[in-house]
């Protein structure tokens, strides 16, 4: 409880941030519908995106390298979705963190001397949800955290699964566990890799939109 309500307050106050700042969307660019206007509704929105993937970098943190290889991945996107939407200057931050991950994962892949723990992985997935929403963009954290989201989709589903079944529907206990039980660690990293650029991918097609 000590730790969503810490999670929630530094959510909170980053959206406060960009709505003092004039930069907070207030609505979001839905593929195949266009913009939609969310008025009032936006502000707690954002919020509870911003915790939610907080929540999820938590999750995915302790397979090694999978947090920050996914994180690696989005800001390479993320970068070449501001270079299009023409946001040069503040490309520059995606760049230097993409610099600074590649850097950290020679020491943070399979077998891990360092592990970015759990203030690493929710710094990590503050900038993958912050940072678009600074441009006014909310579909690109939606897209580039997409590893994030399915970990996060995975922990409710078991939840949901043991209150109905009884049961975890993952034995291993959440979805890295499961592709570590199936794969390994290091088919952990690729996967969670792969989903990064399927959203990267998308979140630079809805740029050019």
């Amino acid at each position: 409880g000590t730790r969503l309500a810490l999670e929630g307050l530094a959510a909170a106050a980053a959206v406060a941030a960009l709505w003092m700042g004039g930069c907070m969307p207030t609505g979001l660019t839905l593929p195949g519908l266009g913009y939609c206007e969310l008025g009032g509704a936006a502000a707690p929105l954002w919020t509870a995106l911003l915790l939610a993937l907080a929540e999820s970098a938590r999750l995915a943190g302790p397979a090694d390298g999978a947090a920050a290889g996914a994180a690696f991945v989005a800001m390479l996107g993320l970068m070449g979705a501001e270079t299009v939407l023409g946001f040069f200057p503040l490309a520059v931050l995606p760049a230097a963190m993409a610099g600074a991950l590649m850097a950290f994962l020679l020491w943070n892949f399979y077998p891990a001397k360092l592990l970015p723990g759990a203030v690493g992985c929710l710094f990590l997935a503050g900038a993958v949800g912050a940072v678009p929403l600074s441009v006014g963009r909310a579909d690109l954290a939606l897209a580039l955290g997409l590893p994030l989201w399915a970990e996060g989709l995975a922990a409710v589903l078991q939840g949901l699964w043991r209150r109905w079944k009884g049961r975890p529907l993952f034995k291993a206990g959440s979805l890295h566990g499961w592709l570590c039980q199936k794969g390994g660690p290091v088919s952990v990293f690729y996967v969670f890799c792969a989903l990064a650029l399927a959203g990267t991918l998308a979140a630079l097609r809805s740029a050019q939109l």
